[in-house]
Protein backbone atom coordinates (compact mmCIF):
# COMPACT_ATOMS: atom_id res chain seq x y z
CA UNK A 1 0.00 0.00 0.00
CA UNK A 2 0.70 4.16 -0.14
CA UNK A 3 0.37 7.05 -1.32
CA UNK A 4 2.07 8.55 -4.28
CA UNK A 5 4.75 10.21 -2.59
CA UNK A 6 5.39 6.84 -0.17
CA UNK A 7 5.42 2.87 0.02
CA UNK A 8 3.71 1.44 3.22
CA UNK A 9 4.36 -2.16 4.14
CA UNK A 10 2.84 -3.45 7.22
CA UNK A 11 3.87 -7.11 7.91
CA UNK A 12 3.58 -9.87 10.66
CA UNK A 13 6.43 -11.93 11.93
CA UNK A 14 6.13 -15.61 11.05
CA UNK A 15 8.89 -18.39 12.31
CA UNK A 16 9.55 -20.05 8.50
CA UNK A 17 10.32 -23.22 10.21
CA UNK A 18 7.15 -23.99 11.66
CA UNK A 19 5.26 -21.32 9.72
CA UNK A 20 3.16 -19.64 12.39
CA UNK A 21 3.84 -16.35 14.75
CA UNK A 22 7.21 -16.28 16.04
CA UNK A 23 5.28 -15.32 19.36
CA UNK A 24 1.65 -17.13 19.30
CA UNK A 25 0.49 -15.43 22.34
CA UNK A 26 1.34 -12.15 21.25
CA UNK A 27 1.92 -11.78 17.21
CA UNK A 28 4.29 -8.84 15.81
CA UNK A 29 4.31 -6.60 13.22
CA UNK A 30 6.21 -4.57 11.78
CA UNK A 31 5.98 -1.40 9.39
CA UNK A 32 7.89 -0.22 6.81
CA UNK A 33 8.21 2.88 4.90
CA UNK A 34 9.96 2.95 1.38
CA UNK A 35 11.66 -0.51 2.49
CA UNK A 36 12.87 0.96 5.69
CA UNK A 37 11.34 -0.24 9.21
CA UNK A 38 10.17 2.13 11.06
CA UNK A 39 8.58 0.18 14.38
CA UNK A 40 7.15 -2.88 15.56
CA UNK A 41 4.00 -3.42 17.51
CA UNK A 42 5.96 -4.74 20.09
CA UNK A 43 9.37 -3.13 21.52
CA UNK A 44 8.87 -0.05 19.85
CA UNK A 45 8.10 1.89 23.47
CA UNK A 46 11.47 0.81 24.78
CA UNK A 47 13.17 2.68 22.07
CA UNK A 48 11.05 5.62 21.46
CA UNK A 49 11.72 5.77 26.09
CA UNK A 50 15.57 6.19 25.62
CA UNK A 51 15.19 8.63 22.43
CA UNK A 52 13.13 11.10 24.36
CA UNK A 53 12.99 11.34 27.85
CA UNK A 54 16.80 11.91 28.65
CA UNK A 55 16.24 15.53 26.48
CA UNK A 56 13.27 16.09 28.22
CA UNK A 57 14.47 15.40 31.74
CA UNK A 58 17.81 17.26 30.61
CA UNK A 59 15.73 20.04 30.17
CA UNK A 60 14.45 22.40 33.45
CA UNK A 61 11.34 23.11 31.79
CA UNK A 62 10.32 21.55 28.47
CA UNK A 63 7.15 23.89 27.07
CA UNK A 64 7.22 23.43 23.56
CA UNK A 65 8.59 20.61 21.74
CA UNK A 66 9.15 20.39 18.12
CA UNK A 67 9.66 16.56 16.16
CA UNK A 68 10.82 16.28 12.79
CA UNK A 69 9.91 13.14 11.13
CA UNK A 70 7.92 12.04 13.75
CA UNK A 71 6.80 8.81 12.39
CA UNK A 72 3.48 7.18 13.80
CA UNK A 73 3.39 9.22 16.50
CA UNK A 74 5.18 7.06 19.20
CA UNK A 75 7.91 9.67 19.94
CA UNK A 76 4.79 12.46 20.35
CA UNK A 77 2.89 9.76 23.09
CA UNK A 78 6.22 10.21 24.84
CA UNK A 79 6.88 14.06 24.78
CA UNK A 80 2.98 14.02 25.86
CA UNK A 81 4.20 11.92 29.39
CA UNK A 82 5.56 15.60 30.47
CA UNK A 83 2.88 17.38 31.98
CA UNK A 84 5.32 20.68 31.34
CA UNK A 85 4.30 19.94 27.78
CA UNK A 86 2.03 23.04 26.45
CA UNK A 87 2.49 22.79 22.51
CA UNK A 88 4.28 20.30 20.16
CA UNK A 89 4.86 20.28 16.46
CA UNK A 90 5.31 17.73 14.30
CA UNK A 91 6.14 17.66 10.90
Amino acid sequence: GGTDFQRVDIVELIDPLVRTYVSPDRPDKMLFLDGVQQSTLYGEAEYHEALVHPAMFTHPNPRRVAIIGGGEGATLREVLKHNTVEEVVMV
